[in-house]
């Protein structure tokens, strides 16, 4: 019952968050990106699980996309063909992102502080694993 209450949650603030920001919220198997159709039209995709205890960690990937979605100048980020350059102009908008989130949005901070304490963890046990 639990998990059908945090699907629903989460499909219903996905949705109205879509709705808001003019976006389209599609749930993935594996990945959380924003991204911009020819047409100008952003697309939200998100993870998608059933575990409750990831609940916080969904808010923080969906937060963290609705303000690319929301603050983002897709046309002013360039691809420089440079994987590295590409990776390291990433990382800088994103941190750049977040604090404007967290400054902006109470409670922003507990969902992404949710997203990149998953995320750290899970690079960790790779590390450990080599």
């Amino acid at each position: 019952m639990n998990e059908q209450r945090n699907s629903a949650s989460l499909a219903l603030v996905a949705s109205s968050l879509a709705q808001k920001l003019n976006t389209k919220v599609i749930f993935t198997q594996t990945q959380a990106y924003c991204g911009i159709s020819e047409s100008g039209k952003y697309t939200i995709a998100l993870p998608y699980t059933d575990d409750p205890a990831l609940a916080n960690v969904l808010l923080g990937y969906l937060l963290h996309e609705a303000g690319h979605a929301k603050y983002t100048h897709f046309d002013v980020i360039r691809c420089t063909g440079n994987a590295y350059i590409d990776f390291l102009e990433n990382i800088c908008e994103d941190i750049w992102l977040e604090h404007k989130l967290e400054r902006t949005y109470a409670g922003a901070k507990l969902y992404l502080d949710a997203v990149r304490t998953m995320y750290f963890l899970r690079q960790k046990r790779l590390i450990f694993k080599l």
